[in-house]
């Protein structure tokens, strides 16, 4: 497996159409996370761009998850394959059952 970094320019202009589909999208993506393939996925303040980063044996395997994306026809996208990517640890309080 690879990283990637996808990054995906959104419309200016957000039709009808396009916030018809933000549910949709929200689904798949949280489907992808819980499958592990975007190892990230973050949306700009002013939503006009969103970047992940993604687990692929290939940039085809890369487009090919994009595609499933309801928004996609609405996305300028751009895929790097990475040298590496490292995350910080993520840290969960320790819960004590007393």
């Amino acid at each position: 497996m690879h990283d990637f970094m996808i990054a995906m320019r959104l419309p200016a202009t957000l039709t009808e159409r396009f916030l018809s589909l933000i549910p949709q999208q929200r689904k798949q993506i949280d489907r992808l996370l819980g499958e592990g393939r975007p190892t990230s996925f973050s949306l700009a303040s002013d939503r006009s761009q969103c970047w992940a980063t993604m687990l692929a044996e290939s940039e085809g395997e890369v487009h090919a998850i994009l595609e499933s994306f309801p928004l996609r026809e609405f996305m300028h996208v751009q895929v790097r394959k990475l040298a590496f990517s490292e995350n910080a640890p993520r840290v969960f309080a320790h819960i004590s059952l007393n």
